[in-house]
């Protein structure tokens, strides 16, 4: 999945677990997930400093909401 086109834009994020997460979302790399968090793959943040990391195996879904 390329998370890059999701950029800065606002997104619903469905899990593989189910669950929804709604939310202007910024793109971490693999490489600074691996540097920061060990974690060897790109993910989307939403909710900003204490919100959401949600790498792309845990993905099951993103669907592109209107910026408003």
């Amino acid at each position: 999945m390329n998370l890059a086109q999701y950029d800065g834009k606002a997104v619903k994020v469905t899990m593989t677990t189910g669950e929804v997460f709604m939310g202007v979302c910024e793109v971490s790399s693999a490489e600074f997930n691996e540097c920061e968090y060990g974690e060897k793959e790109d993910s989307l943040d939403l909710g900003g400093f204490n919100g959401w990391k949600i790498y792309a195996s845990q993905i099951a879904s993103v669907e592109l909401l209107k910026n408003e």
